[in-house]
């Protein structure tokens, strides 16, 4: 991601209700008796006009960005959001939203309201994404945690760190092989043929997080580099 992408999305990611939690399939959760719900997970991947879009033009197309993704948390379209750093799942591949929605449709509309999306600068992959856990409460959880910190105008980043996520096309085994208390949340991500589990790692880097991963098959999961929220650490607590 260039260097303006993410202070941009860092910025964003200030006021953003950045949220994910724990997902399966269908059905009663073992956590406190909560059902799992179908969210939207938009891949943010570069588009065709990105290295074309320069100047003021590109200034302009991320000063639009910011601003809507202030109005889509203020109006709780959306959840979850950060950019991606090395490695990533796929080259293109610049950051992601959760949105509150399991209607793709509502999911492209809301994502298309992104001046990068209008400019071509970014485009948006989308795919549904289920989880256990009640996504609502890390909103409320970090605005209150930037508010405590008495920073009145606080830096790109503020309050975030470096995460990992990673996927894998078992969803029916490999969840079980990892250890509970170093995934942050996680869930199912994609349909038919291309659904994925995927989980937050408590890890800082690809290296940390080889570590974390099953020794056996552990060349079959896709490890992404991710920038969020630190309240997510203490989603599950």
């Amino acid at each position: 991601m260039h260097r303006t992408v993410v202070v941009v999305v860092l910025n964003a990611l200030l006021n953003v209700a950045i949220l994910l939690g724990p997902g399966c399939s269908s059905g009663s959760s073992p956590r406190g008796g909560q059902r799992t719900k179908t969210y939207s997970w938009v891949w943010i991947v570069t588009g065709p006009n990105d290295g074309t879009t320069t100047g003021a033009a590109r200034t302009e197309a991320f000063q639009g960005h910011f601003a809507n993704m202030k109005r889509m948390a203020r109006d709780r379209q959306l959840l979850v959001a950060g950019p991606f750093g090395e490695p990533r799942a796929a080259h293109n591949h610049r950051g992601m939203f959760l949105l509150n929605t399991a209607d793709e449709q509502t999911a492209r509309a809301i994502a298309s309201s992104d001046p990068t999306g209008r400019a071509g600068v970014f485009l948006f992959e989308i795919e549904p994404f289920t989880t256990m856990d009640t996504l609502d409460r890390l909103n409320d959880m970090h605005e209150k945690a930037v508010t405590e910190s008495g920073v009145e105008a606080p830096p790109p980043g503020f309050h975030c760190r470096s995460y990992v996520l990673v996927s894998h096309k078992d969803t029916d085994h490999a969840p079980s092989t990892l250890v509970h208390e170093h995934v942050l949340f996680d869930g199912i991500v994609g349909r038919g043929v291309n659904r994925r589990y995927l989980a937050c790692l408590d890890a800082t880097s690809k290296d940390n997080a080889m570590q974390l991963l099953p020794e056996q098959g552990r060349d079959a999961w896709t490890i992404m580099a991710w920038y969020a929220t630190e309240e997510i650490v203490r989603l599950r607590r």
